[in-house]
């Protein structure tokens, strides 16, 4: 099958967020923890704690500004494999991130994608990246105050923060304990054997974004290439110990440039299996 190089952008942008007057705070009872919760064993410096919380009318309205993608297949957009041109469902353009796709993280020295665990490498082709945040329990391992949020003002479900915050006050939770994580949240297609084809969102933790960063240097400045057109190869760091922990940090590796046949091995993939099913 003939393909062609060509760039295309894949929108990963939040929602549209609500003003203060449309979302007022509210009272919980209890804290809802998220479906997916973090490896919390990485302990960086980019954790702080906030001095204050603020009152919902003080927070000044913020915009996520993610980066575009530019891997596309044959005038398909990799993401969703619709035609780029409108296909009425322009609502979900910016709907795209925690919740679209199986996270992908690394725990006990091993990658899992949800609960499966998936080795200690794995090739994708990275498609963009944007920051997420965690805020949580300070000094609490296992805790249901945890809240996930892409523009720190509102989490991912909408609700402003400061009205999150409050609740977690009133239910005895220290506003000087809040701790904050910053992740790099990275949509990913697997070309690897046993799950190409699939989209994943890659949940890289504060100590190994550093890593990620060099990386992105790397093919930048050394191989004049960007994420998008290499096949990256994920792998599991050596443990590194600190304090009285230890973890495996991420590493990235330039496999090669991406080839035709690596887009045909992963749509090929996917269409071959449901056709035997």
């Amino acid at each position: 099958m003939g393909m062609t190089k060509s760039t295309a952008a894949v929108n990963l942008g939040g929602k549209k967020e609500k003003t203060p007057a449309e979302e007022a705070p509210a009272t919980a009872k209890k804290a809802v923890k998220p479906s997916v919760v973090e490896d919390h064993s990485e302990e960086a410096t980019e954790t702080h704690t906030p001095a204050t919380v603020e009152k919902a009318d003080q927070v000044p309205a913020k915009t996520a500004q993610p980066t575009q993608a530019v891997a596309q297949r044959g005038g398909q957009d990799i993401i969703n494999r619709t035609p780029s041109e409108p296909d009425g469902f322009e609502d979900l353009d910016d709907e795209i991130g925690f919740g679209s796709f199986p996270i992908l993280t690394l725990n006990n020295g091993t990658f899992s994608i949800g609960d499966e665990d998936v080795g200690k490498s794995l090739d994708v082709i990275l498609q963009q990246s944007r920051r997420k945040h965690l805020y949580k329990e300070g000094g609490v391992e296992d805790t249901d105050f945890i809240v996930y949020s892409y523009d720190e003002v509102h989490d991912t479900g909408g609700k402003l923060l400061t009205a999150v915050f409050a609740d977690w006050v009133e239910q005895g939770v220290a506003e000087t304990s809040i701790e904050h994580k910053k992740y790099s949240e990275a949509v990913a297609l697997i070309i690897s054997e046993a799950h190409k084809g699939e989209m994943i969102l890659l949940s890289v933790p504060p100590a190994s974004i550093k890593r990620f960063a060099g990386y992105r240097s790397e093919l930048k400045v050394i191989r004049k290439r960007q994420p998008q057109q290499v096949v990256t190869r994920l792998l599991v760091g050596p443990t590194i110990k600190k304090d009285k922990k230890s973890f495996n940090p991420w590493n990235f590796k330039f496999l090669r440039p991406v080839t035709d046949e690596d887009l045909e091995v992963a749509f090929n993939g996917v269409e071959e299996e449901e056709g035997e099913e």
